[in-house]
């Protein structure tokens, strides 16, 4: 794997809501900001299944002409980085030969949370992760250059 993207869905109308028009339209705009990190890689979607997380993976699949999708329940529910952070970086893991590029469709406190300690435990290299990632924003762990950076 040389790039893991965290995807924060999109806005949405309430739990468990579907995404507002506005939602849709930042989902959008952030696949073009995507696509140059993705271009031509080899690369899958393992999305939330929660509604607004499978929405917007359906549209960034579709916009970013990814085939590879899978949905997993694991993405749903944050506990805490003993649990829940040790078997999301081992799904990570269970793909990371397969694929160039792994996104991950979720919510905020993954965004904020797995790619820094996948860079720490994975990587072994200690990378300061964004304070706050919005809706319909990305972060980024770039695992050749060892950086992450915030697609807003």
């Amino acid at each position: 794997m040389k790039k893991l993207i965290v995807v924060r869905h999109g806005r949405d109308a309430g739990y468990p809501g579907s995404l507002t028009p506005e939602g849709i339209r930042s989902v959008e705009a952030l696949s073009e900001k995507l696509k140059a990190h993705i271009n031509g890689l080899r690369s899958t979607i393992i999305s939330s299944t929660k509604p607004r997380a499978v929405e917007t993976t359906e549209i960034l699949a579709m916009l970013l002409a990814i085939n590879s999708i899978k949905h997993h329940h694991l993405l749903g529910y944050w506990v805490d980085l003993a649990t829940t952070g040790r078997d999301v970086i081992a799904l990570i893991k269970s793909c990371e030969t397969e694929f160039d590029v792994i996104i991950l469709s979720t919510h905020l406190e993954f965004a904020q949370i797995i790619p820094a300690t996948y860079a720490r435990d994975v990587l072994g290299v200690k990378l300061a992760a964004p304070n706050e990632v919005l809706n319909a924003e990305a972060v980024l762990l770039d695992c050749e250059h060892q950086s992450i950076t915030l697609i807003k």
